[in-house]
Parts: C-alpha cells; sequence; structure tokens
C-alpha cells in the first residue's frame, strides 16, 4: 500500500518560503535537535565525567547520526517489502550526511555544521532541480487523438495567476489546461480525491483532443512521464 503524502500548500514552494523554512530554519532546527549535545559542556559535566563521556561518546554519534536518517524517511515512505528492505540505500545519503555533519560539530563548531547543511538543502531543493529542468526542457506530445505540453516548475510564482479549466464529459477528457498546479491535485480534480498517487511535481499542462481520451487512456499518458501508484 502506498501512503499519500499531501502536497505543500503552494505558499510553501515559493522561493522566499524554501529560503526561510528548508534553507534555514529546518537545517537550524535538525543540527540543534541532532547535534548540539555531540560536545562535551557544562551541562553534562554536572551530571558524567570526562572520562565516561568518551566512553559513550562512538555510541551517541551513532545514535544521533542513524536517528537524523530515520527522520527523513518521511521523505521517500513507501509501505511496502522492497521499500524497508532498501531503506538503508534509500536513506544512504542522510545517513552519510549526518555522519558527516556529525564531523563538522565536533571538529569545528555548530554554526558550520548549520551552513554545510544549509548549503547542502540550498543544492538538493534548488541547484540540481533547476540543472535537471534546464537539460530535460518541456515534454511535448502530439498524436492523431491529442496534443499534450507539460512544463515543470520548481517555485511557485505568486505574482503569476493561478489557472484550471478542463472540459470533461461523459468519461472523456477534451481538454486540461493548468498553470502551477501540483500534478496530485490535477489527478485529484480529474480522478477523485485518494485514487493516485503521484511525486510532489509542480506543473503547467496543456492537454486538448478533439475526439477525447478517456480518464484510462489519460492515465497512460500521464505514466509515459510520472509514475502514478
Amino acid at each position: 500500500m502506498t501512503v499519500k503524502v499531501p502536497s505543500l500548500p503552494y505558499k510553501f514552494k515559493t522561493f522566499h518560503a524554501i529560503i526561510f523554512w528548508i534553507i534555514l530554519t529546518v537545517p537550524f532546527l535538525e543540527e540543534f535537535v541532532f547535534r548540539l549535545v555531540l560536545r562535551y559542556n557544562s551541562v553534562f559535566a554536572g551530571k558524567i565525567n570526562r572520562q565516561k563521556w568518551d566512553q559513550y561518546f562512538p555510541y551517541l554519534v551513532y545514535i544521533t547520526s542513524i536517528s537524523f536518517g530515520l527522520v527523513h524517511v518521511s521523505n521517500y515512505y513507501n509501505d511496502s517489502a522492497i521499500f524497508y528492505a532498501l531503506l538503508p540505500l534509500i536513506l544512504l545519503s542522510q545517513l552519510s550526511g549526518g555522519f558527516v555533519l556529525s564531523y563538522i560539530r565536533v571538529r569545528i563548531n555548530f554554526y558550520y555544521g548549520f551552513i554545510y547543511h544549509a548549503l547542502w538543502n540550498f543544492t538538493a531543493v534548488i541547484i540540481i532541480p533547476a540543472i535537471f529542468l534546464l537539460f530535460s526542457g518541456s515534454i511535448e506530445e502530439h498524436t492523431k487523438s491529442y496534443n499534450l505540453r507539460i512544463e515543470e516548475q520548481i517555485l511557485f510564482h505568486q505574482n503569476q495567476t493561478q489557472k484550471f479549466s478542463n472540459d470533461i464529459r461523459d468519461n472523456k477528457i477534451y481538454k486540461i489546461e493548468a498553470e502551477q498546479f501540483y500534478l496530485q491535485d490535477i489527478l485529484d480534480m480529474v480522478y477523485g480525491k485518494n485514487q493516485f498517487y503521484v511525486e510532489e511535481y509542480l506543473i503547467n499542462i496543456n492537454f486538448s483532443s478533439k475526439g477525447g481520451v478517456t480518464k484510462d487512456e489519460f492515465k497512460e499518458i500521464l505514466e509515459k512521464e510520472y509514475a502514478l501508484k
């Protein structure tokens, strides 16, 4: 069974929101929770001596780093046997990142770890998707039955109007036009809530068909590019 994760509200996909929440706030909170304890200080000095601290310290690093990785399981969660079997591989980036950040915290200080974490998130959320979209371009397909154009976006632009229109009659789709909508929300409007699940793609879509296509056919068209579950 696939567990559907609700799409983020559109206001959280703006540039300023991503910078504030994903690039700054989340890394700071995660570093505070998982890495602040990785240095012996006056708080620990009153409860445990330095020799015992040094004995337990390696276990503390493993516990906090693995916990950090597991916290990110919701980014990929799928309730299947294969998912659980591949979980260490799926979380390899977060698990290894936890150990790297622990090293920075111990060898340098908390703030360098936060800066590294913030830059990592910026690269993952902004830079890599931008490069991918730059080289992949838009999705276009023109056949005798229909015309389709999809443009993916990284950010939601508040100064641009969000639009949605459709022509669906007798279980046939003749037109779907949307600007700045999650693909998931479009699926919900066409098929009903919780019928299908797809990863979080913010798109512009222009689909038209003179003779119309069935909803099943439209789903097959989308599945050429997206994994619908």
